[in-house]
């Protein structure tokens, strides 16, 4: 499958909407009384492989440094935050691990079990620990070979999966580098393969100029089937169905689909700024969220059944999350990573 080349613009606006929906997706699996959108993981990890393809389209410089400047700041930042919070006042969190074994383990990515799971300080920190581990199996896959990078970091993230289930690890740590989440990567290198062939291009330019493509009723079908595939994760969730299967097949293949529908349904198209908005702040809004809702939830309005009050109260601590993200987003990610990158021009 041949690669077109086309421009290399810094994101696609139909990647970035879809990526603040799976941020908000996110946040509203841990609002008690909704917990709904935890799948909003897998199709972060199916962007993130779209994404570092397309990054490295021309060339891999400054690849693992604008890595470090996107997430190590802001991530170790509320990590350092959070465990001082830990020794402070520690009855307000639900884990007791307060050692610096586990603070140095999160710092640096290396999974730590708790009697919460395998999870960092920074709670929904644990898929960064994936992230990174990607960002490192795709950066030498590149070094190796930049036109097949996507087939040998798949090949390694394949030996990876099917070594852990042969050998079932029980060292924390190769148990879980080893799970199957990790196949989101390859959906989303994947789908930049297919999104970037001749033969696609060829077939999105006919049918954007075609009278077909113009059709409402053609576009109502794409943002049907966009919304038939939420729908069916989230009832997936809701309803705890296909709990003997893996999520990364429940929920990363419909994250497949929603990458390449959403790309077909609203790249180049006009999209409502707030929500271009929404992807940016994404990451900030991942981090800050969790530590809003559940401060909300036990402090000013618990949020663990469905009631006019708690239905309104979850709509205050969203907009309180949006807003904190947004202004985190202005003040670190944006000016300091700005300042960080002047530095190293």
């Amino acid at each position: 499958m041949s690669e077109v080349k086309t421009e290399n613009p810094k994101f696609f606006n139909s990647i970035q909407l879809l990526r603040g929906i799976a941020a908000l997706c996110v946040v509203m699996t841990h609002i008690r009384f909704i917990h709904i959108g935890r799948f909003g993981v897998e199709i972060f990890f199916c962007i993130s492989g779209f994404i570092m393809m397309h990054s490295t389209q021309k060339s891999l410089k400054g690849f693992l440094r604008k890595r470090i400047i996107r997430i190590i700041p802001l991530y170790w930042g509320f990590t350092l935050i959070t465990y001082a919070l830990f020794l402070l006042i520690p009855n307000a969190f639900r884990s007791s691990e307060v050692t610096i074994e586990y603070l140095l383990k999160s710092l640096f990515f290396i999974p730590y079990a708790t009697h919460e799971g395998t999870v960092p300080v920074v709670f929904v920190g644990w898929t960064l620990n994936y992230e990174v581990l990607f960002y490192i199996l795709f950066y030498f896959s590149t070094l190796i070979d930049k036109k097949y990078r996507d087939i040998i970091a798949g090949a390694v993230i394949m030996l990876i999966v099917i070594l852990g289930k042969i050998f079932n690890f029980e060292n924390v740590p190769l148990k879980f580098y080893s799970d199957p989440i990790l196949l989101g990567f390859i959906f989303g290198m994947i789908a930049y393969r297919i999104i970037n062939s001749r033969i696609f291009q060829i077939k999105i330019k006919a049918f954007s100029i075609s009278e077909f493509g113009k059709a409402k009723g053609t576009r109502l079908l794409l943002y049907l089937l966009i919304l038939l595939l939420f729908v069916f994760m989230g009832a997936i969730q809701k309803l705890s169905l296909f709990d003997h299967i893996h999520r990364i097949v429940i929920y990363g293949i419909p994250a497949f689909f929603l990458l390449l529908l959403f790309y077909i349904a609203f790249e180049g198209k006009r999209i409502f700024r707030p929500f271009i908005i929404l992807g940016n702040i994404s990451f900030s809004l991942f981090l800050s969220h969790y530590y809003i809702i559940y401060t909300f939830d036990r402090i000013v309005y618990p949020l663990d059944k469905t009631t006019i009050g708690s239905v309104f109260a979850a709509l205050i601590a969203v907009a309180i999350s949006l807003g904190v993200a947004w202004v985190i987003w202005y003040l670190f990610e944006k000016k300091l990573q700005n300042r960080i990158k002047m530095r190293h021009i």
